[in-house]
């Protein structure tokens, strides 16, 4: 991302109002969207793997499956 950003900046004023100006910056916006997209694709992946861990550690004490799921279903069984 660095190298597109340099890229852009050493143009000369002459190229600023050119098609190939243009293109040169408009292919230094494609890598920093990707990042950007990846970035928040981790961190979403991150933020649900600590949100089941904590359910898992915290509220089922590491069982295997939670006690109040059977509630549930047997609630909704009946309804």
């Amino acid at each position: 991302m660095t190298r597109a950003i340099a890229h852009v900046a050493q143009a000369t004023s002459a190229e600023k109002g050119s098609p190939a100006f243009c293109r040169r910056f408009r292919r230094s916006l494609s890598p920093s969207r990707q990042h950007v997209v990846s970035t928040a694709n981790l961190t979403l992946v991150w933020l649900n793997w600590n949100v089941g861990r904590v359910i898992t550690q915290d509220i089922q004490q590491n069982q295997k499956r939670a006690g109040y799921g059977d509630q549930l279903l047997r609630l909704w069984r009946t309804s």
